[in-house]
């Protein structure tokens, strides 16, 4: 058997990582995450008042089963809550978050598309580690098995490094040097 891919092991970190909250419905494969309400329920974890569900989000199963307009739909309201939290909640510049990576929200929600969908929670966990309660969230990790720990390590990296590297960290380097 061929050891798993990068980003089937990357998935199956993920959905350890997933097992270490309480959930609406398990996970059990990335695909069970191409409606958002499991990465809706992980982020209301870290911030409730921020990811709260609306009443429309309340009963996942029975309305988006199989329909993707409603999966889609509530990719989208939890793509723009995720853009929005890293700008207003983390204090990033919106030039270093239109800097991440954006998941194509169509392909998760028609396809279960795993790459696309590992892009959506590379987001979700930065959010975790980097938001007030982090603690639990960093504690879950450190239960994980190593090799585990090691792909969502760099799943948290590759979204940080985009983060930091912006023309604004420079505008002020230049600003703070002519003062």
């Amino acid at each position: 058997m061929p050891p798993p891919s990068s980003d089937e092991a990357q998935a199956v970190a993920f959905v350890a990582w997933l097992s270490t909250f309480t959930l609406s419905r398990p996970v059990s494969s990335i695909s069970d995450l191409n409606d958002g309400y499991a990465l809706y329920d992980v982020l209301e974890t870290v911030d409730p008042e921020y990811f709260k569900k609306t009443s429309s989000s309340a009963s996942p199963a029975l309305q988006v089963a199989d329909n993707w307009p409603l999966r889609f739909t509530s990719l989208k309201r939890l793509f723009r809550l995720i853009t929005q939290y890293f700008i207003e909640v983390l204090r990033h510049p919106a030039s270093n978050v239109s800097a991440l990576e954006v998941p194509d929200l169509q392909k998760v929600a028609r396809e279960g598309d795993m790459k696309e969908t590992l892009a959506l929670c590379r987001l979700c966990i930065a959010i975790a580690v980097m938001s007030g309660s982090n603690q639990q969230v960093i504690s879950g990790i450190q239960g994980l098995e190593e090799s585990h720990q090691q792909r969502l390590m760099e799943a948290i990296a590759s979204v940080m490094s985009k983060l930091e590297h912006s023309p604004a960290e420079n505008d002020a380097d230049t600003t703070q040097m002519t003062e």
